[in-house]
């Protein structure tokens, strides 16, 4: 069956299949808007990232089996201590975008610097802070060695990745 992710501002991903449109999963792990939703290069994985700087990576399996599984927060940021859910604690931002390495391995997020983080365990790597605005778009090239990312004040700039 053919499927298709989509983002909302109702704090859910849905999960719909293709060829009838008809809703097939709505995850729920968000508590604000979301963003940006983007499948993993080996399809078994999505991540998703909200308004207030929350990425998460969960398995395509939770909703294609009848299991409970829970997500996997790979990064997560909070505007406050009370609030923090996860491993990393970072300044409040929206996460504007997200976007896979090639591999599956690694998960870039953007708001206004480039995060990246591992996909399975959930380590921050690297955040990329050379761009004098927010960031609007991120794009890995197809080897995973380098990064692309776009600013809002029109400049584009590409990093080596490791």
């Amino acid at each position: 069956m053919g499927i298709i992710a989509s983002a909302s501002f109702d704090a859910t991903v849905q999960i719909w299949e293709a060829a009838t449109g008809r809703p097939v999963y709505t995850y729920t792990g968000h508590t604000d808007r979301v963003y940006t939703v983007a499948w993993s290069p080996d399809g078994e994985r999505i991540a998703s990232g909200d308004r207030l700087g929350t990425v998460q990576v969960w398995p395509v399996a939770l909703f294609e089996s009848d299991r409970q599984q829970q997500p996997r927060s790979v990064v997560t940021y909070y505007q406050d201590a009370h609030n923090y859910q996860g491993n990393y604690n970072y300044q409040f931002n929206p996460v504007e975008a997200v976007t896979w390495s090639p591999d599956s391995r690694y998960v870039a997020s953007i708001s206004h610097n480039v995060d990246i983080s591992n996909s399975l365990t959930g380590e921050h790597i690297f955040t990329y802070t050379q761009h004098n605005t927010a960031v609007q778009s991120v794009a890995w090239s197809p080897n995973g060695r380098y990064i692309a990312s776009g600013g809002i004040e029109g400049t584009v700039q590409v990093w080596n990745a490791r």
